[in-house]
């Protein structure tokens, strides 16, 4: 979608004067002032002006040509936001502007935190795995697909922490590449299904257990149709009934020579 402008000119006769933006930022939830906050107004042709918010959270741009400028708010711990729009990371509106303009008032979101730790079924860390944050979508013909809103890196002691996610509903999702002995950790989803993070919430002791289970190794050959060559073809393996949002997560890893046509594949956990 293409960003909505925010317009500033202002014309006398064949004179063109400038104009000076200023206003205000502010938390949404608590309507206290946001310091530090980084305004940055930019026009069509990518030139772009910035400046920081005082401690009460007030802005200011002076000598502004004529043209079309886009307005928006960053600031770690917040959504960033948009002058003119509704939701927060979305473009704002077209809006004309004929006089300088003083009472601009930006409301900011503030973001969330789950932090937790990995570990398996008898407590031990699982270092260095991965904690995805997935957003549940339910299409309307029932089917479930999911969008990454987050992630991070567990510490070699299994602890991880996952900061700027919007309020909402999500999944927690964990892989690792992890071997001890002849068994791996196969990809899981953390229980309960939904974690419901409100504004500026930060949940402590998400755990996630994983389970240390045999995996399997694959291996054959391609043999490509009458006049192709293998390395026209990839060889996946697909869990059955696996979400097609999450196919490049959970799919196992499965090289292929494409001189010989020979695959392999490894660390496969069992299943369909």
């Amino acid at each position: 979608m293409t960003p909505r402008l925010l317009c500033v000119s202002f014309l006398l006769g064949c004179q063109l004067l400038a104009l000076d933006v200023s206003g205000k930022v502010i938390d949404s939830t608590t309507g206290k002032p946001v310091a530090k906050c980084n305004l940055v107004i930019g026009t069509e042709a990518q030139v772009s002006l910035n400046t920081l918010t005082d401690a009460e959270g007030n802005f200011k741009f002076t000598n502004l040509s004529e043209g079309n400028y886009l307005l928006v708010a960053v600031r770690k711990g917040y959504l960033p936001k948009a002058y003119g729009s509704s939701i927060p990371q979305n473009p704002g509106r077209l809006s004309t502007l004929r006089e300088d303009t003083s009472n601009i008032l930006l409301r900011m979101i503030r973001t969330s935190v789950i932090a937790g730790r990995v570990h398996d079924e008898d407590g031990d860390p699982v270092g260095y795995a991965t904690v995805i944050v997935f957003k549940e979508i339910r299409r309307e013909s029932g089917r479930i697909d999911y969008t990454q809103a987050a992630a991070g890196r567990a510490e070699s002691d299994g602890t991880y922490s996952i900061s700027d996610i919007p309020p909402g509903e999500y999944r927690l999702f964990v892989t690792s590449t992890s071997h001890i002995g002849p068994k791996a950790f196969p990809p899981t989803w953390h229980s309960p299904a939904l974690l419901r993070l409100r504004q500026g919430e930060t949940l402590f002791d998400t755990n996630i257990q994983m389970r240390l289970t045999a995996v399997h190794s694959i291996s054959g050959r391609l043999i490509p149709p009458a006049g192709d060559e293998a390395k026209m073809y990839s060889v996946r393996l697909i869990p059955r009934n696996a979400s097609l949002s999450l196919l490049g997560i959970v799919n196992p890893s499965v090289q292929l020579r494409t001189s010989t046509g020979e695959f392999t594949g490894a660390s496969i956990p069992a299943g369909d």
